[in-house]
């Protein structure tokens, strides 16, 4: 038998407790034994290991039972507030909602385009106040088209997103 009190090999303390050498190295390579302890401190700390290991707090430096299961939960919970969120309509899948802004942005893009001959046209003759009411009738309505959500894409919307992205790529 092993003096608890004085010092002991790792193949001697695995003797002890039933494990290789090997395992006892790794054990103090992880720091749950204190390298050069006694026989007796490495058992008890073997034995407050074993308790944590089996109490699901701690599995030998991997996440412990209680770590995976609070990690699960939040999982779950965060599953279960987006599934909420997206009943309630506060949240929307984005292949839902991206054909139909893309047809908005193009829609404002195309009216911002015609909107120089246009305006070069009209402001002939224009005083200051008058250009810039013309200037602001003209950004409102940029504006305007931008924030229209269109509730289908028209065939012509949906072959100028297709040059769009062509022209893109």
């Amino acid at each position: 038998m092993i003096d608890l009190s004085s010092h002991a090999t790792q193949f001697e303390f695995g003797e002890l407790v039933g494990i290789s050498q090997p395992a006892v190295s790794d054990l103090l390579r992880k720091r749950v034994l204190s390298d050069g302890a006694t026989a007796g401190q490495w058992l008890r700390e073997y034995c407050s290991n074993l308790r944590e290991v089996a109490a699901g707090r701690m599995t030998n430096g991997d996440l412990g039972l209680a770590t995976e299961r609070a990690a699960l939960a939040k999982a779950q919970r965060e599953r279960i507030e987006m599934q909420n969120m997206e009943s309630r309509g506060s949240l929307v899948p984005v292949a839902a909602i991206e054909p139909r802004l893309k047809a908005a942005v193009i829609s404002a893009r195309e009216y911002l385009r015609n909107q120089p001959l246009r305006l070069a046209q009209q402001a002939q003759g224009m005083g200051v106040s008058e250009l810039e009411q013309l200037l602001n009738e003209s950004f409102d309505g940029f504006l305007s088209r931008l924030s229209r959500l269109p509730s289908s894409l028209s065939d012509s919307d949906q072959d100028e997103l297709d040059n769009v992205e062509t022209n893109l790529a």
